[in-house]
């Protein structure tokens, strides 16, 4: 398992100690805390002073391996407990370790060189910097003069230096590593937080203002892969910029002629400028991933009307074990306590392994489950669950926790790949004179013996920007892996398999990002219904952390360990009598038709009633689901349904259907066909908008009156909403 930050908990950062008359070494302190969700990428390295050509010194970055390392090659990088382990065994061979950005990732960084005096005090160059980024992290960097700020968000390139004050400012998202010391700024350990709004800002210090800084591609051609987001990125970010359609369209034909790996069509180079160039020129909604809106992703998901966080979860969810679990640790973790026990209960189902199983009809149910915690923002301390329940699962079963827990979803065949089959192929046999007389058959790869994966990703949403990608298995696998354990592509060039696959997911992201990022093709293929959404918060504040060495985990871990052991012998599930007549009871509400993209995404909810009660169940060394493991199986599922339209509220699932939707809620007066196809800048036929217009109308959601303009009589359409019926009642009363 990869090591998360929270791991090395203790005295933040280390020291240092003098290599020379122009440099500062990093002791390789026993204990440094980061941020989870830089802990949990795989995108570090070790570095070293060297002096080249008797000239300044120079941050040299390496692998582990003693390699040269390259900020653009993910492939040199490794994980953060692997460089840990290499900067502490060898403290005199490396001088620190290092964090790569990478395009993949939403991070930016902030490097203010020289901000600090002698004392250790912010220069007032600095002040206002700094108090853009109040509640993200930073620490002090390795000479003790400068500071290094992370947050989310996205700029276009290879970034921006220039000087300010007395110092320098750079600021890259890719392509560049920053040295990490865990030296925290003011003591204080943060997470990484969004913040677009104050890194353009940032930019528009640059003394050629954020307009004149230069757009910059890595050198190279661009991948297949990532051509349309590379181009989508650099037409919105030059439009936030002011610039106009001719120019943007010449920028992006140009790149396609000299630097795409595969040109694409000028008519689809023509369609991104001119759909960029809907925003008016500065606005920033075109910015890096407006992608979003050209591959029909669901920017145009209103944010529902209702802002009501979901009720606190139902006591029945807290039963037995995972309860008693959850009660130890809450005191001492700013976790919600909800992300605390979804980690232990997908954390187990996992563990147990797929010989207990549920039989309903011909199909079996296991207990691999897939659960994303959702949060209002990035500071819901989701990654932290998962470090205070790992920390104790770890301890059950070190074996799994080391090889199969890992995070990096990226293609269907990866992950087919980390549980494969045995692979064969068959070889001619041939006699003395080199006949071919038969074939015999292989083994090329003797596959992975252990089929028990848990999947962890901080960034879940990079995984449905994947998913959405023309081409990617990724959503074909993630559904396979949750139904049935049997993974397979149809790709000639991908014989790989694997049977018996037990794969659960736990992802990460907030409500923004989840919007943003899950496309129209996962919301009807079954990608979303497969998960369990749970919105996730802050419990507590926590400034010196909790009293983890007080707590007396041993009896807990023993428990564990007595469910492992007795699921080892466990086959096939039952309900007993009582808990069979409550089924029967709630089956038909489970199985109810919803609407809209709630309903869409919880429409598997008898099956994931299902599994998590026989997880309960066997948390409480029992083959057999009783009333108490049902009921709180279905208290848990309340309160992902009820996070399930906290998040995605009135939508519908579909771009034209919600953007007129938000567009008739916003307008009281209602709107005509013409005035419908006018918010999409007529860009949708008219057999699109009826469409539209009929799905909502079906639904209840908008309704038409007929216009009498003297001739042919007008159809106005309007919302149905409460807001939107008593908005339109006013302007009626204002206009009498």
């Amino acid at each position: 398992m990869r090591l998360p930050g929270g791991l090395f908990a203790g005295a933040p950062g280390g020291g240092y100690e003098t290599t020379g008359p122009a440099m500062k070494t990093q002791v390789a302190a026993t204990t440094i805390r980061i941020p989870d969700s830089l802990a949990e990428l795989d995108q570090w390295i070790v570095w070293r002073y060297e002096q080249r050509n008797g000239g300044k010194p120079t941050k040299v970055p390496y692998q582990i391996s003693g390699s040269h390392a390259s900020s653009t090659d993910p492939k040199t990088w490794c994980s953060w407990g692997e460089t840990v382990k290499a900067w502490q065994q060898h403290p005199r061979r490396w001088s620190g370790i290092g964090f790569v950005f990478s395009p993949g990732d939403p991070f930016f960084g902030i490097d203010l060189d020289q901000c600090l005096d002698a004392t250790g005090e912010l220069k007032p160059w600095a002040q206002p910097i700094m108090e853009q980024f109040p509640d993200s992290y930073a620490e002090i960097s390795p000479s003790g003069l400068g500071i290094k700020i992370w947050g989310k968000g996205r700029m276009l390139g290879g970034g921006a230096a220039f000087p300010m004050g007395d110092g320098r400012v750079e600021i890259y998202d890719q392509a560049r590593y920053f040295t990490v010391t865990g030296n925290h700024w003011a003591g204080q350990m943060l997470d990484v937080e969004e913040h677009q709004a104050a890194l353009d800002w940032l930019l528009a210090l640059s003394p050629h203002g954020q307009k004149k800084v230069p757009i910059t591609l890595d050198e190279g051609k661009i991948p297949k892969g990532s051509q349309h987001d590379t181009l989508v990125s650099i037409a919105g970010t030059m439009r936030a910029r002011g610039c106009e359609y001719p120019e943007i369209e010449a920028a992006l034909l140009e790149i396609n002629k000299t630097r795409l790996e595969e040109p694409a069509p000028e008519a689809n180079i023509k369609r991104i400028a001119d759909s960029i160039c809907r925003y008016a020129p500065g606005d920033k909604r075109g910015l890096g991933r407006a992608a979003r809106d050209l591959k029909d992703r669901a920017d145009g998901i209103p944010v529902p009307s209702t802002e009501q966080w979901p009720e606190p979860i139902d006591e029945a969810a807290y039963y037995g074990l995972a309860g008693d679990i959850v009660r130890t640790l809450e005191p001492q973790t700013e976790a919600d306590p909800v992300a605390l026990l979804i980690h232990v209960l997908v954390g187990m189902g996992s563990l147990v392994g797929r010989n207990p199983h549920f039989r309903v009809g011909g199909a079996s149910h296991h207990t691999n489950e897939n659960a994303i915690c959702v949060g209002k923002t990035s500071s819901a301390r989701k990654g932290t669950a998962k470090s205070d329940t790992f920390n104790l699962l770890g301890r059950v079963d070190p074996v799994w926790a080391d090889n199969q827990v890992l995070a990096g979803l990226s293609s269907g065949e990866g992950l087919i790949w980390a549980v494969r089959d045995q692979i064969e192929k068959q070889e001619p046999i041939r006699d003395k004179t080199k006949a071919i007389t038969g074939y015999q058959s292989v083994i090329t790869d003797h596959g992975v013996a252990d089929k028990r994966l848990l999947v962890i990703e901080p960034e879940f949403a990079s995984v449905l920007r994947v998913a959405g990608r023309d081409g990617n298995t990724l959503s074909t696998v993630y559904r396979q892996a949750w139904d049935s354990g049997l993974l397979r592509v149809l790709n000639k060039n991908s014989p790989v398999k694997a049977t018996g696959a037990h794969v659960s997911i736990i992802g990460h992201i907030t409500r923004d990002e989840l919007l943003m990022e899950l496309s129209n093709n996962d919301k009807v293929n079954g990608f979303g219904n497969r998960n369990l959404w749970l919105c996730v918060q802050r419990s507590k504040y926590l400034p010196d952390g909790g009293d983890w060495d007080g707590l007396d985990l041993g009896p807990l871990v023993s428990r564990l360990r007595d469910v492992v052991e007795f699921a080892r012998g466990v086959g096939e599930i039952r309900r007993n009598a009582e808990a069979g007549a409550m089924w029967h009871e709630v089956y038909a509400e489970l199985v109810g038709e919803r609407g809209g993209l709630f309903g869409s995404l919880t429409s598997r909810a008898e099956a994931h009633v299902l599994r998590l009660s026989c997880i309960y169940a066997l948390l409480d060394c029992s083959a057999e689901v009783r009333r108490c493991h049902l009921e709180a199986a279905l208290a848990l599922w309340k309160y992902c349904e009820d996070s399930a339209e906290f998040i995605f509220g009135t939508a519908q699932g579909h771009q034209v259907v919600d953007q007129i939707l938000k567009a008739l809620q916003n307008a009281p007066e209602g709107l005509t066909r013409n005035e419908i196809r006018d918010v999409f800048a007529r860009h949708r036929s008219s057999e699109e908008i009826g469409a539209a217009l009929r799905i909502l109308s079906e639904r209840e959601l908008v309704e038409s009156e007929k216009e009498d303009t003297g001739g042919r009589p007008v159809e106005r359409w309007f919302a149905t909403s409460e807001d939107a019926r008593k908005a339109r009642k006013g302007r009626k009363g204002e206009g009498a």
